[in-house]
C-alpha cells in the first residue's frame, strides 16, 4: 500500500516521470485479487482528499484576491490530469471492486471530492 500511496502523491505533484505504471498496476491488481479492494479504495480516496484539502485549497485561497480564476483553473486542469493517470493505475480496481461494491469509479470519485 505504501508504494501506491507514494505513487498517488507523486502523480499529484506532476513528478511522475520515474514511476513504473506496470509495477503500480500490478500492485493494485494483486491487492484487489487478494480481497484488499476496500483498503485500496479507502487509501486512494483519503490521499486524493488530503491533497485537495491541504495543497490545492491553500493555493486557491492564496490566490483569492490575485489571479483567482487562473489559479483555480490551473488546479482544476492539474487535478483532472492527475485523476486520469490515477484511474489508469487503478483500472483493475475499477473493473472489479468498484463494480461489485457499487461505489464511485476512480475518475468520478476524484471529480466529486
Amino acid at each position: 500500500l505504501d508504494l501506491l500511496e507514494d505513487a498517488i502523491r507523486t502523480i499529484q505533484k506532476k513528478d511522475n516521470g520515474g514511476l513504473s505504471y506496470e509495477e503500480l498496476y500490478r500492485n493494485a491488481y494483486t491487492l484487489v485479487l487478494h480481497k484488499h479492494g476496500a483498503r485500496l479504495y479507502k487509501l486512494m480516496r483519503d490521499v486524493i482528499e488530503e491533497h485537495l484539502q491541504k495543497d490545492v485549497r491553500v493555493i486557491v485561497q492564496n490566490a483569492l484576491y490575485n489571479n483567482f480564476l487562473e489559479a483555480l483553473n490551473t488546479q482544476w486542469q492539474d487535478h483532472k490530469v492527475s485523476m486520469q493517470v490515477i484511474k489508469d493505475v487503478f483500472m483493475y480496481m475499477d473493473r472489479v471492486y468498484v463494480k461489485n461494491n457499487k461505489v464511485d469509479e476512480v475518475q468520478d470519485l476524484g471529480l466529486k471530492l
